[in-house]
Order: structure tokens, then sequence, then C-alpha cells
């Protein structure tokens, strides 16, 4: 055409891609055959570490300046483990129980009888009575000049003060 000798088209083979309903087909192959990454990445909702025994806690690599606490599958402990700045490891144990199993507040609760709180109101009742009578009584004998006379006359030296005489 227009002046060019005809050649036979000779044009490089490409590659054929596949068409969009083969790529839809190998995108669900490949869903099938790897689960989702959210399902690979999803840890223990309490966030704890297990360990199994104070063996495996001794042997729980942490960096230097940190602090992690391992719980113990085999038993109620737990073990806080800490690291220096150098990196050497501290191992601390705790047992941790029900609280209130020792308490004395437990003791009280699980006693045999149960608690008379009239008998003990009225107790107080009568003991508040008594120190109200006493602060009364108190009031009263202060009230009274007679103790202050007598007390004046036996330091001036009155007839009450008794046969004491002054020495020269």
């Amino acid at each position: 055409m227009f002046g060019y000798p005809q050649y036979p088209q000779q044009y490089p083979q490409y590659p054929q891609y596949p068409q969009p309903d083969y790529l839809d087909q190998l995108n669900r192959l490949k869903q099938q055959q790897a689960p989702p990454q959210q399902m690979q990445q999803q840890t223990n909702p309490d966030e704890r570490i297990w360990v199994q025994g104070q063996g495996a806690a001794e042997a729980y690599l942490v960096a230097p300046n940190s602090f992690v606490r391992l719980w113990d599958s085999q038993a109620p402990v737990f073990y806080e483990k800490r690291a220096d700045q150098t990196g050497r490891p501290f191992l601390e144990v705790f047992e941790y129980k029900r609280k209130g199993a020792d308490s004395p507040t437990a003791e009280l609760s699980q006693s045999s009888q149960p608690i008379n709180y009239e008998e003990r109101l009225n107790a107080l009742e009568r003991q508040m009575e008594t120190l109200r009578r006493r602060v009364l009584n108190e009031s009263q004998s202060n009230a009274d000049d007679t103790a202050v006379s007598t007390v004046q006359t036996a330091v001036s030296g009155g007839p009450e003060a008794g046969s004491a005489k002054p020495t020269k």
C-alpha cells in the first residue's frame, strides 16, 4: 500500500492474558487455599501470656529495661519477669487465691451465731446514757462554790486550817 512493498505481517506474539471471568475464578481459588490474614493475626482476647510452669517462665526472653507478666496454665500462679539495663532477668512468683479465704472478715461472716443488732444497739444506748449522766453530774458539782470557799479558808489560815502554826 501506498508505495511500500507488501510484506507478510509478522507481528511478535504477545502472551494472551486471561479473560476477566478467569481472573475471578483464580482469585476465588486463592482465597480458598489461604485463610484470611486477619484470622492469622488474631491473638488471645485477654492478651495474657500463658506459660507451662516456672521453667517456661524462666526461659521466656525479656528485653532490657522491660517487664512482662506471665500466667501459669498449670497452677494458680503468675510470674513477673523484669530485666535491668544490662538485660539481667529477675523473676518474681505470685500465688493468687480467692479473696476472703483467710481474711478475718470471712471468719466473722461464717460465725455460727447470727449477730443480734437490737441487743448491741441497746447496749450502746445504755453506755451513752451513763456517760450523759456523768457529764451532767460533773457540771453540777463544779457549779457549787462551797468547795472553793473551803480551799480559800484553808490557804488563808483560818480556823478550819487546823493546828498548823507557822514556824519562825
